[in-house]
């Protein structure tokens, strides 16, 4: 019988396969990390400089809060009133704002053309329970929410100290100026709690890549071990099976048959064990090569994933630093 097909042609190269990608897979990953720190870096810096969101939201405070005498009419009656600003807002949110302020100060807050907080308690003011009326406007050009805001006894008189109707007129300006970018707030704490969910699945796959390809170079390893083992013992089968062969043809006696035979049966279970580790080999080799070719795509997805957080994460940071300024 003639040795095996496979002989050392495959484990002659294999090793420096290995080694060359598990060079080239341990250079990647580090410059992967450091790519991913770098933009992360990078992203908190150019994020803080810019002026606004993709949304249209300023991203600093720069809106000086004023309280403008002006008048609001209730049916028949024209009563004194303020006239505020709600920035990067619209006269109908605006309002909701008030509502959700007044709610809590008042009996009931019904109505429109003017909406009517009626048994309305705010001690700043009066002492007895009053009426506050409020109508809303939109300019869309600017961007803005007002409110005409009045402050009355009844349907048709208005309070008589209009100096504290001022002050609790720019309370309530500062009040929803605080609340619209707290719904900002709120509304980019729900995109960052998803951006942080899917760096975190990025993460997990890039782990589990490193994991695999880990996996793979050590079987690699162990399969060009037992390669070069098994290619040691069948040549040494090999030497045995020659001058068992030579001494059989010679003698011809039967007795010599028997080591002849048992020495071929050695042989063609270790060619069969070279085969299997070969294939191991190959198998490893490819899952290696496999694993390496998505490791810089996992890291990319990382380091994108870790960009779009840190991004909106920056976002919160200002938008909590605006809201600190309105006062």
């Amino acid at each position: 019988m003639t040795g095996p097909i496979f002989e050392r042609q495959r484990s002659d190269t294999m090793p420096f396969t290995f080694e060359v990608l598990s060079i080239k897979t341990r250079t990647m990953n580090y410059s992967a990390r450091a790519w991913i720190s770098a933009v992360a870096l990078l992203t908190i810096t150019s994020l803080t400089a810019q002026d606004t969101t993709k949304e249209g939201y300023s991203v600093s405070g720069n809106n000086d809060i004023t309280v403008v005498p002006d008048s609001l009419t209730n049916t028949t009656h024209r009563l004194p009133a303020y006239r505020i600003t709600v920035f990067e807002s619209n006269g109908g949110d605006a309002l909701n704002l008030w509502k959700d302020e007044m709610k809590s100060k008042s009996k009931s807050v019904s109505g429109s053309n003017p909406t009517t907080a009626d048994v309305v308690v705010l001690p700043a003011v009066s002492t007895l329970p009053i009426k506050v009326f409020a109508n809303a406007t939109t300019d869309k050009k600017a961007e803005i929410g007002q409110l005409i805001i009045a402050y009355a006894l009844n349907d048709s008189v208005g309070i008589a100290d209009m100096a504290l109707a001022e002050t609790n007129a720019r309370a309530m300006a500062v009040a929803l100026n605080k609340a619209n970018v707290q719904k900002q707030i709120d509304q980019y704490t729900k995109t960052l709690d998803k951006a942080e969910g899917k760096l975190e699945g990025a993460q997990k796959d890039l782990a589990k890549n490193d994991k695999a390809l880990e996996k793979a170079k050590k079987a690699g390893e162990k399969a060009k071990k037992a390669v070069l083992s098994l290619n040691a013992d069948i040549s040494k089968l090999k030497s045995e099976v020659t001058g068992l062969e030579s001494k059989f043809g010679i003698t011809k006696d039967p007795k010599d048959l028997k080591p002849l035979t048992k020495a071929r049966g050695k042989l063609s279970k270790k060619e069969g064990q070279l085969a299997k580790a070969m294939k191991s080999e190959n198998k490893a080799y490819e899952d290696v090569s496999k694993y390496s070719g998505k490791s810089p795509d996992r890291a990319k997805e990382e380091a994108e994933r870790a960009e779009t957080m840190n991004a909106k994460a920056a976002i919160v940071e200002s938008l909590k630093k605006k809201m600190e300024t309105i006062k």
